[in-house]
């Protein structure tokens, strides 16, 4: 009787002891199996990568004690972590490492198009067109021509045949339109021939997708209007003509849509393509930012 009844209190005891102490926090409940797909498994999983740093022992000497020293190695990472990560980032990197840590990108290709308009008098006019990407050249438009002229194999960009022959016709009307236009303007401005008019506009694409587009005109050498969201609008000490000139352009709400097109949808897709079919001329283009060698720097025929 006694020799079965000690087995029974005994383990009915150490079940108590073990039922006590989980209670206390001695025993770790998440030392038993659990099932895959529970929320707790989830978040252990998400701490393996912490628990890494750990040396063999460490976790048991954590559930045996809340008071004591623990994580000896997990303090050394974290040291590594707050003091020595700024360090490591402020080291030249390769092109790989930096987009991890700098995902913007560190070059820009700003796409800008220059326009000069003569008008000897109120019968002869030549206008002449170019357009840089970046330190390239892509486009010419020679007064002589009726078409935009590609100097460069990849100058269509990802745009089809059929989308350029429509921005042709839409470049073609413009150029027509815009010396009639003028020399309706020339008759209300009080210099004489000859005169000469220039006009830059562009855009130039930013991190995050976003992009800056710009349009501005300038008589005689002087900047007289830009063209800012959907309004014509007097340059900083321009002549008093100048708002008289954008009060009649702003009239024309065909125009100024057309325009706002060109700069804020067409602009943007046009260098997004050219900065795929061109992109290895164009990464030749780019300096390196540091030799990353720890020898000299290479010198003529290195």
């Amino acid at each position: 009787m006694s020799g079965t009844g000690a087995p029974s209190q005994r383990a009915a005891r150490g079940s108590g002891a073990g039922k006590a102490a989980d209670a206390r926090g001695g025993r770790a409940q998440n030392d038993s199996p659990r099932k895959a797909g529970s929320s707790i498994h989830q978040r252990q999983k998400l701490l393996l990568p912490a628990s890494s740093c750990w040396a063999p022992g460490d976790r048991a000497r954590f559930r045996a004690s809340r008071h004591g020293p623990f994580f000896p190695k997990l303090t050394v990472c974290l040291f590594l972590f707050v003091f020595l990560l700024p360090s490591v980032l402020s080291l030249p990197r390769p092109r790989l490492l930096r987009s991890v840590f700098s995902p913007d990108p560190q070059t820009s290709f700003p796409f800008r198009v220059l326009q000069i308009s003569s008008f000897a008098n109120s019968s002869w006019t030549r206008t002449d067109g170019l357009a840089w990407l970046g330190e390239l050249q892509p486009y010419t438009w020679r007064n002589e021509s009726d078409t935009i002229r590609f100097l460069k194999p990849w100058s269509q960009g990802t745009f089809s045949d059929q989308q350029w022959v429509q921005l042709q016709h839409t470049f073609q009307v413009y150029r027509s339109s815009f010396t009639r236009d003028i020399w309706e303007f020339v008759k209300m401005l009080p210099d004489e021939y000859p005169l000469e008019i220039q006009i830059s506009g562009g855009c130039e694409l930013l991190p995050r997708n976003i992009s800056e587009s710009f349009l501005r005109a300038a008589f005689q050498g002087r900047d007289v209007l830009s063209f800012q969201g959907m309004s014509w609008v007097s340059a900083p000490d321009a002549p008093p003509w100048s708002q008289v000139v954008c009060n009649v352009l702003n009239g024309d709400q065909g125009t100024k849509e057309t325009v706002h097109w060109l700069l804020h949808v067409i602009c943007p897709e046009l260098v997004r393509g050219l900065l795929q079919t061109g992109k290895s001329e164009l990464e030749k283009q780019v300096k390196p930012e540091a030799w990353l060698s720890s020898g000299p720097p290479p010198g003529p025929g290195r």
